[in-house]
C-alpha cells in the first residue's frame, strides 16, 4: 500500500487505469463530453459532427477494421486512424480533421505540422458553428487521408488500450443505429507490464 505525504492511501495504478477505462466505457461520460463542447453551438453542428465521426468510424471499419480507435479524454474525443489523430474534438477548440491535400477543397486553410504516418495528409480546423456547411466538403478528403493513416501502420497498444466503447455506445444511441467496434477490440483491456509496476 502507498502513503501520500499526508498519510492518505493512494489508489494504485491498476485501480487508476481501472477507473478511466470504467470511464471510457461508459456512453453517459461521452454524451456529457459530446454536450458540454457543443455547449452554445448549434443542434445541426453537433449532429453534422455525429454523422461525420460515424462516416468515418464505418470507413475505417470497412477497410482497415484493425487499425483505428477512437478515445474519450478529459478534455474530448479523438479519432486515430493508424498511429495518426485523425478526427479531434477538444473543448474550447475547433474540430481537427485530417485531409488528404491533393483531394482537398481549394478553399482548405492548413493547420502546420505534418504527419509521418500519414504522408501528403494535414489537418484543417472547422468552427463548430460552421460545420453543417463544411463537414460535407471534406468528406472524400478525410477519407483518403484515413486511409492513407490507417494503411500506414497499426496503431501501438496505447491506442488500443485507450479505445472508448462508451463514445461509440453514445454515437450509436443518437443516431439510432449501430457503430462498429474496431477488429481487436475486447471489452478487458489489458494493460501490460502493470503489474510488476505495483
Amino acid at each position: 500500500m502507498k502513503l501520500d505525504t499526508h498519510g492518505a492511501t493512494m489508489p494504485s495504478i491498476t485501480t487508476m487505469l481501472s477507473a478511466i477505462a470504467q470511464r471510457r466505457s461508459d456512453p453517459a461520460a461521452a454524451r456529457q463530453m459530446i454536450d458540454s463542447i457543443f455547449r452554445g453551438a448549434s443542434e445541426s453542428a453537433k449532429r453534422s459532427y455525429c454523422q461525420f465521426l460515424f462516416a468515418s468510424i464505418a470507413h475505417l471499419s470497412r477497410d482497415n477494421p484493425d487499425r483505428w480507435g477512437v478515445t474519450l479524454r478529459e478534455y474530448g474525443v479523438r479519432l486515430n486512424a493508424g498511429w495518426v489523430e485523425s478526427l479531434v474534438l477538444w473543448k474550447g477548440e475547433p474540430l481537427r480533421v485530417l485531409i488528404e491535400q491533393k483531394s482537398a477543397p481549394k478553399a482548405a486553410t492548413f493547420c502546420d505540422g505534418s504527419y509521418r504516418y500519414a504522408p501528403g495528409c494535414k489537418m484543417v480546423a472547422l468552427s463548430l458553428s460552421e460545420l453543417p456547411r463544411s463537414l460535407p466538403k471534406f468528406a472524400l478528403s478525410h477519407q483518403r487521408a484515413l486511409g492513407i493513416a490507417a494503411s500506414s501502420m497499426p496503431p501501438p497498444p496505447s491506442i488500443r488500450n485507450a479505445h472508448s466503447p462508451g463514445v461509440t455506445e453514445w454515437l450509436s444511441q443518437v443516431l439510432h443505429r449501430p457503430v462498429p467496434a474496431p477488429a481487436y477490440f475486447s471489452d478487458k483491456p489489458d494493460f501490460p507490464g502493470l503489474r510488476a509496476v505495483e
